[in-house]
């Protein structure tokens, strides 16, 4: 991370390259009140083999705009995104999109619903696991569905798999 006295940048490789994923802007008293970077939110930080832990992200900063909209792509289970994310075209994966177009989950009013997403995932072996993916903002430019900007947001979280 570089810092300076009122951003924080966070880099990270990915294929290979310098890429800035995430800023937050943080006032006089370190308070962040700004900034375009996600948050993640765990049910649990401990889960069991087999056990499934649930997960919501959200956008605290959108960069695109504030109509603009949250997916994540993962791996498939028994797949993994390398450090780097460079395997993204090699690997199967699965999208998980915002709470807008979930009729389940769709009573959280604390953040726009079009910048939330929840998922549920589960380990099959126990010790410490590595869940990689990436955040996808997307805004349709000019309502056109097949033009829209894209902005990517990586993310990798540490969860305990016990027996």
């Amino acid at each position: 991370m570089k810092n300076d006295t009122t951003h924080i940048y966070e880099y990270m490789n990915i294929n290979g390259e310098e890429y800035l994923n995430q800023t937050w802007l943080k006032n006089s008293k370190g308070d962040t009140v700004g900034g375009y970077h996600y948050k993640l939110e765990k049910l649990k930080d401990t889960i069991k083999v087999n056990e499934g832990i649930i997960l919501r992200l959200y956008l605290s900063g959108w960069m695109l705009s504030d109509s603009s909209d949250l997916s994540l792509v993962l791996p498939l289970k028994h797949e993994k995104f390398k450090d780097d994310f460079s395997n993204l075209n090699q690997i199967k994966t699965d999208t998980v999109y915002s709470l807008k177009y979930d009729s389940i989950n769709n009573h959280f009013k604390e953040m726009p619903l079009n910048h939330m997403l929840m998922f549920g995932y589960e380990f099959d072996t126990s010790g410490e696991k590595t869940l990689r993916g990436i955040l996808v903002e997307k805004e349709l430019l000019n309502n056109d569905k097949w033009k829209s900007k894209e902005r990517y947001i990586y993310f990798d979280k540490k969860i305990m798999v016990k027996d």
